[in-house]
């Protein structure tokens, strides 16, 4: 689960990135409403390890633009 704040509805995408900083891709593109979404994401592909997510959320209502970097543990 990745969880997230928004102050207003926007548009969301999130993308994973492995230790080298190599991306992964996105695994999430989607518009959530205002609040504190959680976003799930399946990690079965992936291997144990650390990963970095990057969290980019446009308005839609008063416009504007946030980015955010995560860290995730995945132990299987």
């Amino acid at each position: 689960m990745i969880p997230l704040e928004l102050p207003q509805r926007s548009k969301v995408t999130i993308e994973l990135f492995n230790l080298r900083g190599q991306s992964l891709g996105l695994i999430y593109e989607g518009t959530e409403n205002a609040g504190w979404p959680k976003i799930r994401y399946d990690a079965s592909a992936l291997a144990s390890g650390v990963y970095f997510y990057q969290v980019t959320a446009e308005g839609l209502e008063q416009g504007g633009k946030y980015q955010n970097v995560g860290k995730m543990l995945l132990l299987k």
